[in-house]
């Protein structure tokens, strides 16, 4: 469960990535996006969405 909630927080905060504007919004997403990776055994990204991925 941990695992698939996980993968769905790097999604989604990928996807609001590419929209948000605000400086400010965007690092806040990425240190969430950062923090999430960490929570993965070794730091994977192998379950990352890939660039194309929309």
């Amino acid at each position: 469960m941990d695992k698939f909630v996980q993968r769905l927080n790097i999604e989604h905060y990928t996807r609001l990535l590419q929209t948000v504007t605000d400086e400010k919004e965007r690092e806040r997403i990425r240190k969430l996006l950062a923090e999430e990776i960490e929570k993965k055994p070794n730091g994977s990204e192998n379950d990352l969405p890939s660039r194309g991925a929309r």
